[in-house]
Formats: C-alpha cells, structure tokens, sequence
C-alpha cells in the first residue's frame, strides 16, 4: 500500500516538497515542475473549487473517513454521518445530500486535531506562496 500511496503523490510532491506529507517518500523531491502534471492539477482544484460540488464533497469526505480509520472519530446513530457510505452516490439521493452536508459541517471542525501536523499556518502559507511561484498571477490585461 505504500507504494501505491508514494506513486499517487510523488507528482504533487514534486510542485510542493516542503508538504508534511513528503516523509511518505523515500527520497526528497527535487521541486522540478511538470507543466502537464501542473495544469492537469490546476484543472482538478477548479473543480474542487466549489466544496458543495460533487468533487468538493468528495475531497471533503476524504478527512473524514480517514477520522474513522484512525480512530479519531466516532458517529452515534442516527446522525448524517452514520451513513457515510451513501456519501458515494452524492449528490443524486436526498440521503447522500444529507451526508454530504454533515461532511462540509464537521470537516473544518475536526480535520485540524486528526492531523496535527497541519495545525499551524506554515504549510496553508507555503502551500499559497508556492502556487504563486509554479503560476504567477498576470495582470498584464489589466493596465492596457
């Protein structure tokens, strides 16, 4: 299973070595840019763009369930989360809608203490600075 982990994020560890996430690998990235990986990942953050958005909810229910693999989060019956697996089928049952709903109210509650190592700013700052650097902002369209 780790090398399966190590593949699916060695392209983005590659744009973002300084992510927590790099102990995963066995070696460090070099921080070398891939223009297709790049734009193939600036298209998948537009569509998680919108967190109500089936790939928003989705990327959403991710923190959750790794809650219930750790551990670190427990549902008592009858609560939106005690359905989760309806989350799959989201947004197209009124079951999956609720489900999808409890997982866009708990995530920014709770993913910060199941994942310690994000706690402070320093990866969310470095994250956004680094976006900047792989794509800077034109505004050159702008002034003419």
């Amino acid at each position: 299973m780790l090398l399966s982990l190590q593949d699916a994020l060695s392209d983005f560890l590659e744009l973002y070595p300084k992510c927590p996430l790099v102990g995963f690998l066995d070696s460090r990235p070099s921080g070398a840019i891939d223009i297709a990986y790049l734009s193939q990942f600036e298209k998948r953050m537009a569509e998680a763009e919108d967190k109500r958005s089936r790939a928003g909810v989705l990327i959403q229910s991710q923190v959750v369930y790794m809650g219930f693999v750790i551990g670190k989060l427990l549902v008592k019956e009858g609560l939106g989360l005690a359905n989760f697996p309806e989350i799959e089928k989201y947004p197209d049952t009124e079951l999956s809608l609720q489900v999808g709903a409890s997982v866009c109210a708990a995530v920014n509650g709770f993913s910060w203490q199941m994942l310690p190592e994000f706690q402070d700013n320093n990866w969310l700052k470095y994250f956004w600075k680094r976006g900047f650097e792989l794509r800077p902002i034109r505004m050159d369209h702008l002034t003419s």
